[in-house]
């Protein structure tokens, strides 16, 4: 799939959007979570703990 066909997906379905979208004239190249982007991204980073440092006892640095 290409980028821009996975960027107008994702925003129609509210998964991200740019962050100064109030900013037409000066977009910053950030993307924030949309309701459900940010449900996703809460499921894999709970995975990535529970498989990685729970299973294997790595050690989680935040920062």
């Amino acid at each position: 799939m290409p980028k821009e066909e996975f960027q107008n997906l994702a925003l129609r379905r509210n998964l991200f959007y740019p962050a100064a979208e109030i900013y037409s004239s000066a977009p910053a190249g950030f993307w924030d979570f949309g309701p459900d982007g940010a449900t996703i991204r809460r499921k894999v980073v709970d995975f990535w703990r529970k498989e990685l440092v729970q299973k294997e006892r790595f050690l989680e640095i935040y920062g």
